[in-house]
């Protein structure tokens, strides 16, 4: 699995739905790999401190896409 971020999760989709790879668990584009970067601790730097505004605000919105 990769360790990147979905293409979904990002301000700048033209998309009006979730696509369907969001629900193939095998996809770069999926639920799953979303869950897989997520464990990955996206929110937090290398120095133990919170990342970039931008990264954090990526995470929540890859949160509230999902729900």
């Amino acid at each position: 699995m990769d360790d990147s971020l979905p293409a979904w999760v990002s301000w700048t989709s033209n998309d009006r739905y979730i696509s369907k790879a969001f629900f193939n668990p095998k996809s770069t584009s999926s639920l799953s790999a979303f869950t897989h970067w997520i464990s990955m601790d996206p929110i937090t730097a290398d120095t133990n401190h919170l990342a970039s505004y931008e990264q954090v605000e990526l995470v929540a919105l890859g949160f509230g896409l999902a729900f």
